[in-house]
């Protein structure tokens, strides 16, 4: 087992020390100190709208709101800042792109590890008559077949949607050789990073037409914020129009990026806590955070296949794994495990997190899984405790 490096700027609430947190593939937590003292800093000396005020602290504000689009601009390997707009959460930027990018009789295919952020938008398209789609299922391992993706390509096939991991099985696809695949076929290609972005490399603007984000996630920032990138505002229509700070006299909204996709007023407190967790990522490094969150996941599946009754789920290799591990018991279900973990005070997520087309694949409904998602402030102690726990359950 490698070292675990040992992180101390997070904020612990008063129950912290009673409670071991297992769930953050849903949301992060604790956040790091650096976003509390961001969004503070906003409220405090800031406290406006960015552009719309002649004034020193209006400036201040735009200027907060480029430095954290610049990073994330960085983080995709984007060749503009520009080509970055916020967004409440990768749902929200996962819609703007299917609904104002696909055209009637247009057909598209989606990865089985897609999340319902996609595939209900896009069944909504399907039963209103408007397009067609498929599905690219993996192996229960969750490995994909390259060969089988362009067999399911069609004359009419205009996007391909891929989540660069799966939030059940915890396993990565292969983005970049799909990339490569629907660049040579004229396809376009949407990633969702909601469960990489910050400790993975997602630098996939070279690969994709379209990158969905969130910051509350493994990028460590607050609720209400996403990002999305767009390679080429022009290939988009608008989900939604209204106030922009530009062109006030137009009827029409901005054509260009980022304003097209920003209308109205922006979650401002959340982008300012997300240049915080960004600040901290980088501090630490984000190869060093995954170093750490890796060794704890590599700690778990040894355990976990040592517990009497208990299949996991995906692949155990650890260069295919994030850190997300599901697995069943036999004679329990998932809820069930939930409520008797949530007696001692631990947090796992039970069900079918929103990504029903994996669980039919794996043949785990309609119960789903119990899912086991870690952070890299956990610590060997508590993945220790927590499989003690489990082997305790069969007495």
């Amino acid at each position: 087992m490698g070292k675990l490096y040992i992180v101390h700027t997070y904020v612990r609430g008063k129950t912290d020390s009673a409670m071991i947190y297992f769930d953050h593939a849903s949301t992060s937590r604790p956040k790091p100190l650096e976003v509390l003292e961001e969004i503070a800093a906003y409220m405090q000396t800031i406290g406006t709208s960015p552009g719309r005020g002649s004034y020193a602290l209006a400036d201040a504000a735009h200027e907060l709101i480029q430095e954290v689009r610049s990073k994330l601009a960085h983080l995709v390997n984007a060749e503009n800042p520009n080509q970055i707009s916020f967004t409440h959460n990768a749902t929200h930027a996962i819609n703007i792109v299917l609904k104002g990018f696909l055209k009637q009789g247009d057909h598209v295919i989606i990865s089985g590890f897609e999340h319902n952020a996609v595939v209900r938008p896009l069944h909504k398209l399907s039963s209103d008559g408007k397009i067609t789609y498929d599905v690219w299922h993996p192996n229960t391992d969750g490995f994909f077949d390259l060969s089988l993706l362009e067999q399911m390509i069609r004359p009419n096939t205009a996007l391909i949607v891929l989540n660069h991991a799966s939030n059940v099985l915890g396993v990565l696809s292969p983005v970049k050789e799909v990339g490569v695949l629907a660049h040579r076929l004229g396809i376009a290609l949407l990633v969702d990073v909601a469960q990489t972005a910050g400790i993975f490399s997602v630098d996939f603007a070279n690969y994709a037409n379209y990158i969905a984000g969130t910051g509350h996630k493994s990028l460590l920032g607050p609720p209400g914020v996403g990002f999305l990138y767009v390679k080429d505002a022009d290939t988009l229509s608008t989900l939604y129009e209204g106030g922009s700070g530009l062109h006030s006299l137009s009827l029409f909204h901005p054509e260009i990026g980022p304003d097209k996709f920003e209308s109205g007023t922006l979650n401002y407190m959340g982008i300012a806590g997300l240049k915080g967790s960004l600040s901290y990522i980088e501090k630490y490094g984000m190869d060093k955070l995954r170093q750490n969150i890796m060794l704890l996941t590599e700690q778990a599946i040894c355990l976990l296949q040592k517990v009497p009754g208990l299949t996991l789920y995906g692949t155990q290799s650890l260069d295919h794994k994030v850190p997300l591990l599901s697995f069943t018991m036999k004679d329990f279900f998932a809820n069930e495990i939930g409520y008797l973990l949530n007696q001692q005070a631990i947090a796992v997520r039970c069900g079918l997190h929103c990504a029903p087309l994996i669980h039919r694949r794996l043949g785990t409904l309609p119960q789903g899984t119990v899912r086991l998602s870690l952070g890299h402030q956990n610590t060997y102690e508590e993945i220790n405790h927590f499989c003690d726990l489990l082997k305790g359950l069969y007495g």
